[in-house]
């Protein structure tokens, strides 16, 4: 009889868990440890792509030990004077993508004393 009492009643047996509270807890717990993961997924993609393409800093080092011999040419009307040499270098990427130079071109002018 205690038993048919406790049925009909609201209150569980002694040592069993409510059902609104076992409801609640397996429904909510799934939906928050998807959650989380796909928080977590997203954060760590975001650092990810920020790490690989981030632009860094290409770098030039010029050897001044290989300069060859240059190369002058004088015009005297209009007057120019025209220094060539070939100056070795070396550019450094430190990017995680290639970049390709088909040529630098670099110009240095000196004005004398006026």
């Amino acid at each position: 009889q205690g038993r048919m009492m406790a049925e009909n009643s609201s209150e569980p047996f002694m040592g069993e868990v409510p059902r609104e509270i076992n409801n609640k807890s397996s429904c909510c717990s799934g939906k928050r440890i998807c959650a989380w993961i796909a928080c977590g997924l997203c954060i760590v993609g975001v650092a990810l792509i920020i790490f690989f393409f981030f632009p860094r800093s290409v770098e030039g080092c010029v050897d001044r030990g290989g300069l060859a011999q240059p190369t002058f040419s004088f015009q005297t009307a209009p007057p120019l004077f025209e220094v060539s040499f070939v100056l070795p270098g070396l550019v450094r990427n430190s990017n995680y993508f290639d970049i390709k130079f088909k040529s630098i071109d670099i110009t240095g002018v000196y004005r004398g004393e006026d």
